[in-house]
């Protein structure tokens, strides 16, 4: 019920999207790129969450699930074959939570990081 708390008048959730990268880095790099398009190019942001480790991305859109509820999941986690495989379980747990879609990042690398810092913004 805390976490239902972020929703209300939260500029965050104007794009009614979540983002679910994996690690600290992806999470830093995401929100930062985020940020900077929010700024730079009006969009609205998006919130993210990170996890340490794919294998615990279900358990964070189930921890997660009412700010996921109703509204799009983007997954950015890493190509690695440890990202891939937690893919299926964390789009089965947005199902089960409700989200409205879930969409699949691709990382030209295998390191979301290293994709959003060559990338920039777009």
């Amino acid at each position: 019920p805390e976490v239902s708390l972020l929703l209300l008048n939260d500029p965050e959730f104007s794009r009614d999207e979540v983002i679910l990268c994996e690690g600290g880095t992806d999470w830093l790099a995401a929100t930062i790129a985020n940020d900077l398009a929010a700024i730079e190019c009006r969009v609205p942001p998006a919130w993210v969450l990170g996890c340490i480790g794919a294998s615990n991305a279900a358990s964070v859109v189930t921890a997660f699930a009412p700010a996921i509820q109703g509204r799009t999941l983007r997954l950015w986690l890493d190509r690695a074959a440890a990202g891939e495989r937690s893919v299926v379980a964390a789009v089965a747990a947005a199902r089960q939570v409700g989200a409205r879609s879930v969409r699949r990042y691709r990382p030209t690398t295998k390191d979301v990081a290293g994709d959003l810092q060559t990338a920039g913004t777009s």
